[in-house]
């Protein structure tokens, strides 16, 4: 019994803790997004309306974007490829 509320536990914090490691690294990947797409296309107002939203995404999408966003001429090929 008392063992078994150990384990328990322990599964309880190596769960929050991967939990909050994920939300972490998808933070981090957002950050860098944002910077990289400011210094892109500077600080307008369709982009700023475009990055609020971006907080939707997962980890991997977040990602895939970081990889994209490197051939991306306009703000419109952002919101293009969003919309995918």
């Amino acid at each position: 019994t008392e063992k078994g509320v150990q384990q328990g536990l322990q599964k309880g914090l190596q769960k929050g803790l991967q939990q909050g490691l994920q939300e972490g690294r998808q933070q981090e990947c957002l950050a860098l997004i944002t910077r990289q797409l400011r210094r892109k296309f500077g600080r307008e107002s369709s982009l700023e309306n475009t990055l609020a939203h971006l907080n939707q995404y997962s980890l991997v999408e977040l990602e895939e974007l970081a990889d994209a966003l490197l051939d991306f001429n306009t703000i419109k090929d952002l919101t293009t490829w969003l919309k995918h």
